[in-house]
């Protein structure tokens, strides 16, 4: 009796509240929802800046699923997949139908990001006070940045011919396909324009990001004289990295999740005859399940127990601890591959810098003895491409690289990619790079161009 006249007394003090009105007790107001209407001005610039931040993040590797570090590794030869689901399967096995409901939320999550870091750069300039504060400068010039490295994962990842959709006074603009390198042309404007708000902000690792961003992008394009100038002044001590958190699950580090959480990726050793042994340190022999014998760019273990199998309770589980928690952060940009960049020009020139440089860099890692020239060109290109691979593991670079190897040195398809028997059977496919899904053919502006059909390295 007594809850029942709690409730009756509850209920009157709402409708005296809200003026007797009984419609207004149904109206919810979310104190975590931000209106539309309500971001304008000087004061909203913070929220669009992280939202946008927030939206980068998922697209590289944040979150519960797929990601672009994720997806990169699955298809090169950097994982193998532990797990049962075939969409993923389809793209490591480098057979991917253009009907795939997890490349789809990776494609979208991606184009997604683009345009809120686009819109949050012009959102930047047309509201803060000017003239623009360092602070501004520095967001508008970060904003930037990571819109070019949408582009780069577009241009490296996906089939030439990506197009571009935008919103214009509130009606949707269709873009048409673009080439591999209109795509990098596009993430070079970006990286001129926050090198520009950088030096504005004077801030040094906005300029960095953007130098290790654009010279990136340049050496995707064969610039290689280029991309060495533009990182000449990166400190190797650089770093810019993607940060996680465990305060939601939008927020953790994907890979772990996927791996560790999920047991569905597993660190891939020679896949498919022409994978790189991820799990061996130079001159080790073996199969490479000892984590004694990891590179120490890549420790990893191999998991014993109830839990030591995949999600598809067969394969074994080589974990990679380069992420080893669900907030381990995410290098985007460093001066690592501000010095690779460089070592890769030097070897295009036949300077013997090359190897002195790869050489300093080892020589900032203990266990890491120096390296030896192999002697010939085709042998000095496979050991500078190691160890980019090694330096930059599950970053999102590895399927570009090998997609460069094929278009930029001429090197055979089938001595690149995983190739031969599959793990779970039938053989791996043809696939250089990662189709556009079906659903884009809603754009009436889109075509898929021959090199998407054939999936090429172009």
């Amino acid at each position: 009796m007594q809850s029942k006249i709690l409730g009756i007394l509850v209920a009157a003090l709402a409708l005296t509240a809200t003026g007797c009105n009984p419609d207004e007790v149904l109206e919810v107001r979310d104190p975590d929802i931000v209106l539309p209407e309500n971001l304008s001005g000087p004061q909203a610039i913070p929220t669009v800046y992280n939202g946008a931040l927030g939206d980068f993040a998922v697209a590289y590797n944040s979150g519960t699923g797929d990601a672009m570090v994720s997806t990169v590794g699955l298809m090169s030869d950097e994982f193998f997949h532990s797990g049962t689901f075939p969409t993923r399967q389809e793209f490591d096995r480098r057979n991917s139908n253009r009907v795939n409901g997890t490349l789809l939320g990776v494609f979208r999550n991606v184009h997604r990001a683009r345009r809120a870091l686009e819109n949050a750069a012009d959102f930047i300039k047309a509201n803060a006070p000017q003239p623009m504060g360092a602070t501004d400068a520095a967001r508008t010039a970060e904003m930037h940045s990571l819109a070019g490295f949408t582009y780069i994962f577009f241009a490296e990842n996906y089939c030439s011919g990506m197009p571009y959709s935008k919103v214009e006074g509130g009606e949707l603009q269709y873009g048409g396909p673009q080439t591999t390198i209109q795509s990098l042309d596009i993430a070079i404007a970006h990286f001129d324009s926050a090198l520009v708000y950088a030096g504005r902000a004077g801030s040094a690792t906005q300029l960095n990001l953007a130098r290790v961003g654009k010279a990136r992008a340049q050496l995707n394009k064969g610039d290689f004289a280029g991309a060495a100038a533009t990182v000449s002044a990166v400190p190797t001590s650089f770093i810019y990295r993607i940060n996680h958190s465990i305060t939601s699950a939008r927020q953790e580090n994907s890979l772990h999740q996927l791996q560790f959480v999920q047991r569905r990726w597993s660190l891939a050793n020679n896949e498919g005859i022409n994978g790189l042994y991820f799990r061996v340190r130079d001159g080790a022999v073996g199969p490479g399940t000892d984590p004694a014998q990891a590179d120490p760019r890549i420790p990893w273990s191999r998991r014993s127990g109830p839990t030591g199998i995949g999600f598809d309770q067969s394969s074994p589980l080589f974990d990679q601890l380069k992420y080893p928690a669900r907030n381990s952060p995410t290098p985007l940009a460093d001066g690592v591959e501000a010095r690779l960049i460089e070592a890769e020009n030097y070897l295009r020139l036949n300077d013997p810098r090359w190897l002195t440089t790869l050489n300093a860099l080892r020589s900032t890692v203990t266990g890491l003895g120096p390296l030896a020239d192999p002697g010939t060109p085709t042998a000095r290109v496979d050991l500078l491409f190691k160890e980019r691979a090694f330096w930059l593991f599950a970053t999102a670079h590895r399927l570009g690289d090998m997609r460069r190897l094929v278009r930029q040195y001429g090197r055979p398809t089938d001595t690149v990619y995983p190739r031969g028997p599959y793990f779970k059977g039938g053989v791996y496919g043809t696939d250089l790079s990662l189709p556009i899904p079906f659903e884009e053919g809603n754009n009436s502006a889109f075509e898929e161009t021959s090199d998407c059909q054939a999936r090429t390295a172009n």
